[in-house]
């Protein structure tokens, strides 16, 4: 009996030394799987911190390209706010240079000159808001015919540009400056397309342009002018 009891407590002995065995690898389990959470949760933590980190790197860059950008942009376009031109012409007018109007004069006739022209003009483009353009010029325009009959001419254009570069527009000028007792003021209406464009937004323009001489705006079938030719508008 004293045997079975000896027995009988070696096992209970045994059997608590096992559950402890079992507890403390249990717990060394629970240990080590924490630390691996923790580590793993640090792991997390330090990706997203450089995530972030890397994600605000990226929003300056992309903000200091867009700042750069426009930076560019305001000074291109400063640049191209006042741009000159030059322009060649070949046409004609039709004048009637007499000092009476004979609209309404019944049976008074004044006769009417068709003279060719070949000129030029100069001046400079400002640009507006909305694409449109401000563009005062001066030119001469020498008659082939009549050569005291040529004319010294200034203009202010208004143009509207397009995203081809081609233009239409209007405007109001002075006609033979220089001689006082024909000068005219002038009504404007002209169109030009693209020939050739440099990537520095030089182009070179075909253009036409048609005037009517407001002096005998009554008689504009035998008062007008119109030409042909080229025009390149430097950067």
């Amino acid at each position: 009996e004293a045997e079975a009891a000896a027995a009988k407590r070696a096992e209970e002995m045994r059997a608590a030394e096992a559950r402890k065995a079992e507890e403390a690898r249990m717990a060394e389990e629970a240990r080590k799987a924490e630390a691996a959470r923790a580590a793993e949760a640090a792991r997390a933590a330090e990706a997203a911190r450089l995530a972030e980190e890397a994600r605000k790197a990226e929003e300056a860059r992309l903000a200091e390209e867009a700042r750069l950008a426009e930076e560019a942009r305001l000074a291109e376009e400063r640049e191209l706010s006042i741009r000159p031109f030059v322009a060649a012409f070949g046409g004609k007018q039709r004048r009637q240079y007499d000092e009476n109007d004979p609209a309404g004069l019944g049976t008074a006739f004044l006769p009417g000159f068709c003279d060719p022209l070949f000129g030029g003009k100069v001046g400079i483009e400002k640009a507006l808001k909305g694409n449109w353009v401000f563009a005062p010029a001066v030119g001469f325009a020498f008659n082939t015919d009549e050569s005291d009959r040529s004319s010294l001419f200034v203009d202010a254009e208004i143009n509207r540009r397009f995203g081809n570069r081609a233009y239409v527009g209007t405007g109001l000028g002075l006609w033979d400056v220089t001689h006082s007792d024909f000068i005219t003021p002038t009504a404007l209406l002209h169109f030009g397309l693209p020939l050739w464009k440099g990537d520095d937004q030089r182009t070179l323009f075909f253009v036409t342009e048609g005037r009517v001489m407001l002096r005998r705006a009554s008689d504009i079938d035998s008062n007008y002018q119109f030409w042909g030719g080229l025009r390149f508008l430097f950067r």
